[in-house]
């Protein structure tokens, strides 16, 4: 099986076992595009048709851009930002970089 297939078959065990939340560290890491833009609509229609919560730790802003409708920015275990609408992925990447600016 290809990365991007495993990847969203691991999703769907978790979504099958009825679980509500769901949490997916990078999970657009390592797949072409193709394989990202499938990830991006799974996801998408397990949040819209199955209701499920989808907690996604990533660095991807393509994907989270299009995903992504509620956005929290961590820094040591705090919250910097919390971001409750979608945003567009060069309005998330200056959020990303006026929170962490460079000292």
């Amino acid at each position: 099986m290809s990365t991007g297939l495993k990847k969203k078959a691991a999703i769907l065990v978790g979504a099958a076992m009825g679980t509500e939340v769901l949490l997916l560290d990078e999970p657009s890491n390592g797949l072409d595009i193709a394989a990202q833009e499938d990830l991006a609509s799974f996801i998408l229609d397990l949040k819209n048709k199955n209701g499920n919560i989808i907690f996604i730790s990533s660095h991807d802003t393509q994907m989270l851009s299009g995903v992504v409708d509620h956005y929290l920015f961590l820094r040591d275990g705090q919250i910097e930002q919390n971001i409750e609408h979608k945003m567009a992925e060069n309005d998330l990447i200056s959020e990303y970089r006026g929170i962490y600016k460079r000292k």
